[in-house]
């Protein structure tokens, strides 16, 4: 066949073929787009600018960063994603991992003004675009962080951090209770924790292992051992494992509002007891204990 009908031929076959979809090389220089820039199958003849200069346009809008370089070299791919195409599915901008599959980075539509927020010093800001610290959160009723232990072998376990106007308090979510509060406008030092594991309430500087201490004027330093619960004694105990390792005890009895002092453990007769009224016993030493006159006794 000469070839001028070869071409011919060619080109009538070519014509009655479905069009496939073939990337088209449009300049081998480097071209430059002084105005306006539509991409996708929906974009019109004359697409309306309006203020963008690059506009991707189509049901389905996905940008694909493919490196090409040898695998001794970063090759990683990535993509910009934009929507399910599914009706009823969400709407989102986000990020994937193109080489590996997961969504990384996602940003869901209807998300609050500066609810992401990175300030020119580093900081992040959450629903805020001040942020005043480097991770500033704002919400208009209680602020709240959430850590979630789930998806391992190890059970699952839930703490929220949460502030407001009424406290500030951990709460742990998995068993529905709030193990640690401070209400505002509580002095400083009301709890401290020393390097040496010393504890102060109302001091910095605790010298025992607890020290409580307060400054305000005639106001008594108390501790208060105080047992709610139904058939709860109130008790303290004092021990030391020294030459003579020995337990004290101080026990408020519920049944009865006597007090109780002794070793603890040992036998009613080894104990002092002090019944609940307001004025009692005259104190006698002698040589080897104290004693005292009725109404207290020696148990």
């Amino acid at each position: 066949m000469p070839f001028t009908k070869y071409l011919r031929a060619t080109a009538i076959a070519a014509a009655t073929l479905p069009a496939l979809a073939q990337a088209e090389v449009l300049s081998e220089d480097n071209p430059t787009i002084r105005s306006f820039l539509c991409v996708g199958f929906n974009c019109a003849d004359q697409d309306i600018a309006g203020i963008d200069d690059f506009r991707v346009k189509d049901n389905t809008i996905r940008i694909h960063f493919d490196d090409v370089s040898s695998s001794s070299s970063p090759d990683n791919d990535w993509r910009i994603m934009i929507n399910d195409s599914a009706s009823g599915s969400d709407e989102y901008f986000a990020i994937q991992d193109a080489t590996r599959g997961p969504q990384i980075f996602r940003l869901s539509a209807g998300a609050p003004e500066n609810a992401l927020f990175m300030a020119p010093t580093g900081r992040i800001g959450l629903k805020t675009s001040m942020p005043l610290r480097e991770l500033h959160m704002v919400d208009a009723n209680t602020v709240t962080l959430r850590m979630d232990q789930r998806g391992g072998s190890a059970p699952v376990q839930v703490w929220d951090i949460n502030a407001n106007h009424n406290a500030f308090y951990v709460t742990d979510i998995s068993n529905s209770t709030t193990p640690y509060r401070i209400e505002p406008g509580a002095p400083s030092n009301s709890f401290s924790i020393e390097s040496n594991g010393f504890i102060g309430l109302g001091t910095n500087a605790p010298e025992e292992l607890l020290h409580i201490r307060t400054t305000a004027d005639n106001t008594d330093a108390f501790a208060l051992f105080d047992a709610a619960g139904s058939g709860s004694d109130s008790a303290f105990r004092l021990r030391q494992n020294g030459v003579t390792p020995t337990t004290w005890e101080f026990r408020n009895q519920q049944d009865s509002g006597r007090l109780n002092v002794g070793i603890a453990g040992a036998t009613r007769r080894s104990r002092l007891t002090i019944p609940p009224i307001t004025t009692c016993c005259d104190w006698a030493a002698t040589a080897d204990r104290m004693k005292l006159s009725s109404p207290a006794s020696w148990w």
